[in-house]
């Protein structure tokens, strides 16, 4: 079953855009990956973990400087993921828009409280 699949995967700086990580291509620590039920960052090494494949999407939060080398997000399917940035501009201004339309589930109810009680 795909959603007890652990996940694992790379975010490293595609240097050349080819889309895969060639050799002398360093991973990127500290990029937030997601598969929309949990949230990791990488290593030192640009590696990360995944406990599931959550809704069976893994993306990345593509961090300030970076542009992404490809898409920001991949499908599972069982095999190591990898996630190329290129460098990028830094943003000089920041705007936040939040939006939201609450779906509580069973599978969400705890999560809902925790939220609740800040």
């Amino acid at each position: 079953m795909l959603a007890l699949l652990q996940i694992v995967g790379t975010v490293y700086l595609d240097q050349n855009g080819s889309q895969r990580q060639d050799p002398g291509e360093l991973g990127i620590p500290r990029v937030a990956v997601s598969n929309q039920h949990e949230v990791v960052l990488t290593d030192e090494f640009g590696r990360f973990r995944l406990r599931s494949a959550g809704t069976g999407l893994v993306f990345v939060s593509v961090p300030d400087g970076h542009r992404q080398s490809g898409t920001f997000w991949r499908p599972v399917d069982g095999a190591p993921l990898q996630f190329g940035l290129l460098p990028g501009p830094r943003a000089t201004a920041f705007t936040f828009v939040h939006g939201s339309d609450p779906h509580v589930q069973p599978s969400t109810e705890d999560r809902w409280r925790r939220l609740l009680m800040l």
